[in-house]
């Protein structure tokens, strides 16, 4: 079972890398110009295709959110993990610190409430249960007050 969940985690860490491998074969097949240009030509446009992913925007986004949280420019970060979660809704720790982050601003419960139900319906393999718990737990105090 953990075997899958790393072997799962590492296929989406190198997810979009398989051009590296078309342009070293292109370089190899130069000789070959019809092939060797086609071939590297082909994995130039993967790179540039990878480069510009959703996936590739929302990881950068999220980082950066997670670096303006830790500052605690709860605003800056909130937006910026909100245009992650745009791009990316399946992401477990977008959603967990956009809920955090909302919680911190005193933003909108309404939306922490609909995240924290994604987070228990489909990220249960990513977080503990005490983490969920102190998550819902914030929600309800953030709905209380």
């Amino acid at each position: 079972m953990s075997q899958n969940l790393l072997s799962g985690k590492l296929q989406n860490t190198n997810k979009g890398y398989g051009w590296i491998g078309g342009i070293i074969a292109g370089v190899a097949l130069l000789k070959i110009p019809v092939v060797g240009v086609a071939l590297g030509s082909f994995s130039v446009f993967m790179l540039l295709a990878s480069l510009r992913s959703d996936e590739y925007k929302a990881r950068k986004l999220l980082k950066k959110g997670k670096y303006y949280f830790n500052k605690e420019h709860y605003s800056y970060a909130y937006m910026l993990l909100k245009k992650a979660h745009e791009l990316d809704d399946e992401k477990p720790e977008i959603m967990r610190m956009l809920i955090v982050s909302n919680i911190k601003l005193s933003k909108d419960p309404i939306e922490s409430r609909i995240l924290m139900d994604q987070i228990t319906s489909k990220c249960t393999s990513h977080f503990s249960q005490g983490e969920i718990d102190t998550l819902k737990e914030m929600v309800m105090l953030q709905n209380a007050s």
